[in-house]
This record gives C-alpha cells, sequence and structure tokens, in this order.
C-alpha cells in the first residue's frame, strides 16, 4: 500500500489505472501533476472544450462525456487523461461500465485515467478500482512564490512580509492571489513597513473583506 504522502509518480509507477484527486483547483492540480509525470502523453477532458493532447496542442471537440472514454484503447502507451467535472457523470452506467471494462487496458498499457473534481463522489461500484489521490492547497513556499512575484509586476522595492503571507494558508491559489492584491489596493499589505497607522506589524490575519494584513 502508498503511503499517503508518497508522490503522484509512485502512483504511476505502481500502475494505479483510476485516480481521483478532490480539488476546487483543477488547473493548478493538473499542471502540477503533469509535471509529475515525466515520460508521459498528457491529455484532458471538459464537456465544453472537448478533449485537449497537452503535448501537440491539439483540441478535438468532444461534448460526450463518455467518448474520452472509449478513446482510451488509442491512446498510446504510456497516457494520462484528466477528466473535469466528471462527478457531474459518473452515476451513469454506461460510464461505470465502461470504466470497469477498461480498468485491463489501462493497467496493461500504462495509462492512467484522473477525474478532478471539487467533491468526492466515487460510485460504489467504482470504489474497488479507483484511488483517491491527496493534492493539497498551497503550500507556504506557493504563497510566497505569489508575493514576491507581485512585489516584481508592481515595481516595488520592499520585502515580503512572511508571517502575513502565511496568515494565507488554507487558501486556494486564486483566494490567495484576490486577498494579497486587496491588499495592496487597501494599505493593509504583506510586505514589511507597509502597515497603515495604528496598525502593529507581527500579528498577520486574514481581514474581514479578505485581505492579508496586520492585526490593529
Amino acid at each position: 500500500m502508498i503511503p499517503r504522502n508518497a508522490p503522484f509518480s509512485a502512483y504511476l509507477k505502481a500502475g494505479y489505472p483510476c485516480l481521483w484527486v478532490q480539488t476546487h483547483e483543477e488547473d493548478r492540480a493538473i499542471r502540477t501533476l503533469t509535471g509529475e509525470a515525466e515520460g508521459y502523453r498528457v491529455l484532458s477532458w471538459d464537456l465544453v472544450s472537448g478533449l485537449k493532447d497537452h503535448t501537440s496542442g491539439q483540441l478535438r471537440p468532444m461534448p460526450d462525456p463518455l467518448k474520452p472514454l472509449q478513446a482510451i484503447p488509442m491512446l498510446p502507451e504510456g497516457s494520462l487523461i484528466f477528466l473535469r467535472d466528471f462527478h457531474r457523470f459518473i452515476s451513469s452506467i454506461e460510464i461505470i461500465r465502461t470504466i470497469k471494462n477498461f480498468v485491463p487496458i489501462l493497467k496493461a498499457t500504462d495509462k492512467h485515467l484522473i477525474i478532478v473534481s471539487p467533491v468526492l463522489q466515487i460510485p460504489v461500484e467504482l470504489e474497488k478500482e479507483m484511488t483517491v489521490f491527496p493534492f493539497g492547497l498551497p503550500s507556504t513556499d506557493d504563497l510566497l512564490t505569489i508575493a514576491a512575484r507581485m512585489v516584481e509586476e508592481n515595481s516595488l522595492t520592499v520585502a515580503v512580509d512572511e508571517r502575513a503571507v502565511i496568515a494565507g494558508k488554507g487558501l486556494t491559489l486564486h483566494e490567495a492571489e484576490n486577498a494579497m492584491a486587496l491588499s495592496l489596493v487597501t494599505g493593509r499589505t504583506f510586505l514589511k513597513g507597509h502597515h497603515r497607522s495604528g496598525e502593529t506589524p507581527g500579528c498577520p490575519e486574514i481581514g474581514a473583506h479578505g485581505d492579508l494584513r496586520a492585526c490593529r
């Protein structure tokens, strides 16, 4: 059994055919996991955009959620296919049976079906085929990278207050970016030396309006 903190690449090497990634950050999840899947061909599907080949950039319209599953036998060995919003379709008996039928093909050809969804909604028929991969919220390093980028983009010459940025732990990347941007606009910033009169640095928090700031 793979440890909970094992990297995504370990699940691929172990041959897990079907993975479920529960997250609101589908773009960050796909980008991050793709970066850990060296040597794999990566595709992703959603109902509106269709099937995208991340290697060639080719996009095929595919409004039927059954079609990306039926494409699995035609994919080259060593492929990952990420499915977005699939919790909306996976309760269909046609979807369930297709996934179950294709599990042996996935295992034999080093292909991996990965559902990226904000909710965990695995049908009982697929509980033994589907494995949950834990994908966490942005780390402190991720948040500091965002803050440093904002400093650079705004041509500021002050340092990032790491303690204030850490107050954003528990936010998604998008939420953290919004909180930092709002902090810059309101003056309650995550930068050292930038505090409104009456505010005391060293007591960071998320403000009532979602900004990162020092406590009063």
